[in-house]
């Protein structure tokens, strides 16, 4: 079993409209691209890494984590198969006429969230494919 931290909040950039992201500076756009989204998972961990308890009685009470900016779900793989879902997205951009190999999305991956119908933040699924993992 493997626990997947899943980012799980509203970031200050998600309020800008298409237009004004077209208006923005290169590196401002790519800063935008490089933020945290709601989904992205930032860490894998074995099972039980951030639980305190095991005992649903105590769910109320568990520590570990943020849970003002993180879900945990918890997705019966292998850590070492889970393990590949935690990679940024690096492309090769063009500034002021010079290509760099930078980071465009700090996650490759994300969890539908919306799709779980997650109500506290703590989750199980039975499978990988009930956890809705996808490519960003």
């Amino acid at each position: 079993m493997a626990e997947f931290l899943v980012y799980d909040k509203d970031q200050h950039l998600d309020k800008y409209s298409p237009a004004s992201i077209s208006l923005m500076s290169d590196n401002m756009q790519l800063a935008y691209n490089r933020r945290y989204q709601r989904g992205n998972i930032i860490q894998v961990r074995e099972d039980g890494y951030y639980r305190q308890f095991d005992n649903s009685e105590e769910d109320k009470n568990r520590k570990g984590w943020n849970r003002k900016a993180f879900s945990v779900i918890s997705v019966p793989i292998k850590l070492k198969d889970a393990e590949q879902y935690v990679c940024p997205v690096i492309d090769t951009v063009e500034i002021n006429s010079k290509s760099y190999n930078t980071i465009t999305k700090k996650s490759a991956y994300k969890i539908r969230l919306d799709l779980l119908g997650v109500t506290n933040k703590y989750f199980k699924v039975a499978s990988l494919e009930d956890a809705h993992v996808e490519a960003v």
